[in-house]
């Protein structure tokens, strides 16, 4: 992974923030699903 796992899930949650401020629902449950898997 690009800099490690850390790295990654924090570039998830950036853009999970970034698509629940924006009107994009159906975007922000999938990635709602994907935070909570994690």
């Amino acid at each position: 992974m690009l800099g490690g796992p850390y790295t990654f899930l924090r570039l998830i949650f950036t853009l999970r923030e970034g698509f629940l401020r924006k009107p994009y629902p159906i975007l922000g449950k999938i990635f709602l699903k994907l935070g909570s898997r994690v």
